[in-house]
């Protein structure tokens, strides 16, 4: 119920904010990591609604869980915490848990709103997941162009299998995964 009444709330935000999805035919069948850049409190909302025939959990930072109302809604929506400051091993384990159940795992790297994509400025902690569930990751870019009524881009690259052999992959190989993936998000951002 919680849910629909989310979902019609963003039919009528449609109204004021334009929003476009390109590259829906990269999405990949059962789990994968969605790694996105953020650049709006409704982006997950956006995402969710957008790729409806996907059931996205998003993390959320745990300073969004001290207000009652939003912590409930958050969970409705399938979003869990995480303490961004420390190695949250319960977010680590539900995030897991997640892929495992066969769902698709979202996550905002840059770890806050930011309006600028710095691919150097990124935990790459996103690229465990994907690593530890052998699933692949999904880049998207959001944009969003003010003309007479905000404009919002989503646009999905093509998914990131992570190749290697039985071992999982070292902290330098994250850094350069995580750095390759950002840049070809940021570079979707500039095409659009």
């Amino acid at each position: 119920m919680f849910k629909a009444i989310v979902l019609l709330i963003t039919d009528v935000l449609y109204v004021f904010y334009k929003t476009e999805v390109r590259g829906k035919e990269n999405l990949p069948d059962g789990p994968f990591v969605l790694a996105s850049n953020h650049i709006s409190n409704w982006d997950p909302v956006f995402l969710y609604k957008k790729l409806k025939n996907k059931n996205i959990r998003f993390m959320a930072k745990k300073e969004l869980f001290e207000n009652k109302f939003l912590a409930w809604a958050i969970r409705k929506f399938g979003g869990f915490p995480v303490d961004r400051n420390s190695n949250d091993i319960k977010a680590v384990k539900t995030g897991l848990s997640v892929l495992k159940n066969g769902e698709v795992l979202g996550i905002f790297p840059q770890g806050t709103r930011c309006d600028l994509i710095d691919p150097e400025n990124v935990k790459p902690g996103y690229i465990v997941f994907a690593d530890r569930c052998n699933v692949p990751i999904v880049p998207v870019s959001i944009t969003k162009s003010k003309k007479i009524r905000t404009h919002f881009t989503y646009t999905i690259g093509k998914p990131v299998s992570i190749d290697k052999e039985e071992k999982n992959l070292t902290p330098e190989e994250m850094e350069k995964l995580s750095l390759n993936i950002m840049t070809s998000i940021k570079k979707m951002a500039e095409n659009v």
